[in-house]
């Protein structure tokens, strides 16, 4: 789900648009119809704010989804999700230089390459040509596993954060 379309908040609705693609996920057809994800930033609002990883929690559950939000997630537990086939929502610093990282964006990691990079859905496009191109170019979008070093895993390797989903496919 793009958050640019959101009806609400659009340039900061990523975090619910994460979870919505997730939740859709685990249980398609979910969210159908012309609301997408915006029935969801419906439930998000109605209890709190999109930036609140406890709300979001709090939604998921609601619709059967159990998950966690932590602080000290690592590229080995985003590869045994993955493994696992589960989704992860991580939070990166999606602005600035590579050397000094800035500003706060939340995408969905749906996979892994053979070369070792992290294959992403976007909401609100590509940091491969820095959000300047259409919203569809987040869509499996691959990001090198170097530059999320920088920009997920700031203060080392295990400060990357995350919502991970106990739920099965």
């Amino acid at each position: 789900y793009p958050q640019t379309d959101n009806y609400r908040d659009p340039q900061r609705t990523c975090n619910s648009s994460a979870c919505a693609m997730c939740l859709e996920y685990f249980k398609p057809g979910t969210l159908k119809g012309v609301q997408g994800d915006n029935a969801y930033i419906q439930k998000v609002f109605a209890i709190g704010d999109t930036t609140d990883h406890n709300v979001q929690t709090r939604v998921l559950s609601g619709y059967g989804i159990d998950s966690k939000f932590s602080y000290d997630l690592s590229f080995s537990d985003l590869d045994s999700e993955i493994i696992n086939k589960r989704p992860v929502v991580i939070g990166i610093l999606h602005r600035g230089s590579l050397s000094n990282p800035v500003g706060g964006h939340m995408v969905v990691v749906i996979g892994k390459t053979s070369s070792g990079d992290y294959v992403c859905n976007d909401p609100y496009g590509s940091l491969n040509d820095d959000y300047t191109g259409p919203v569809i170019n987040g869509n499996n979008v691959v990001y090198k596993k170097s530059v999320l070093e920088k920009r997920w895993t700031i203060d080392g390797p295990k400060s990357g954060w995350g919502r991970i989903f106990s739920s099965k496919k």
